[in-house]
């Protein structure tokens, strides 16, 4: 995640995902944003700010986040902190490292610094740019990546009523291939985790993770519904 795509279309859905899951999942009661955050380049991937295709329901996320977009002083991830307090007082929202970039710290303090409070009745939304590692990754791009070992480690240590929520750039392949991928790696490091089940916009995906049977039904039951006003796609 990086402070150049603050309020982007993808910011929309993540955030908007995230509260819908707390609304409608009974056992959550927590948002906590876990942003990886990056230093910012020259690249234009938080251009794109038409929010059209994931609807305008939540008007008052929507308007906040193309003020920060117009304004460069706020475009930053440590303001969604200041809509979460104004418009939804109900929700305990967290926000772990949205002012530090995950380059300047070693990443085991990085997530071991999350708390069992962050971690319990929580969706805990893990958000760096690029989605899960890869065959090719390096350590000059690690940052962008998250590591297979650290979601198991995030999911052995949150609370069991908690969704571990992950987001995903798709790369260029099927969608059931890629998400059949990163699910078998997921298996592969937690063999007796619910999930991952996933919804994916076309052009990027959110992997949830569960301690619980009924749990992960009640967020499959969001995704789908999520999914069908949309037009998007659920993986499971």
């Amino acid at each position: 995640m990086k402070n150049q795509y603050f309020g982007d279309r993808n910011d929309f859905f993540k955030y908007d995902l995230a509260l819908s899951l707390v609304e409608q999942v009974g056992a959550l009661r927590a948002f906590t944003f876990v942003p990886m955050l990056t230093p910012d380049d020259e690249h234009a991937d938080g251009n794109p700010t038409d929010y059209s295709a994931l609807g305008k329901h939540r008007l008052g996320l929507h308007e906040y986040l193309m003020a920060c977009v117009a304004n460069p002083a706020r475009r930053r991830v440590s303001s969604l902190k200041h809509y979460m307090r104004r418009n939804e007082p109900k929700v305990r929202y967290r926000q772990h490292g949205d002012d530090s970039f995950i380059t300047d710290v070693p990443r085991e303090s990085y997530f071991a610094g999350l708390s069992q409070v962050e971690m319990a009745s929580s969706v805990i939304l893990v958000d760096p740019d690029n989605g899960f590692e890869v065959a090719t990754t390096s350590r000059a791009t690690e940052h962008k990546y998250l590591r297979y070992a650290e979601l198991a480690e995030l999911y052995r240590v949150m609370g069991r009523d908690s969704v571990l929520l992950a987001y995903q750039r798709w790369p260029k392949m099927a969608r059931d291939k890629a998400f059949a991928d990163v699910a078998g790696r997921i298996a592969d490091q937690l063999p007796e985790a619910y999930g991952p089940v996933c919804l994916s916009s076309g052009s990027i995906g959110f992997f949830a993770l569960v301690k619980d049977e009924q749990l992960l039904s009640e967020v499959r039951d969001v995704f789908d519904g999520y999914a069908n006003s949309r037009g998007f796609e659920v993986y499971a």
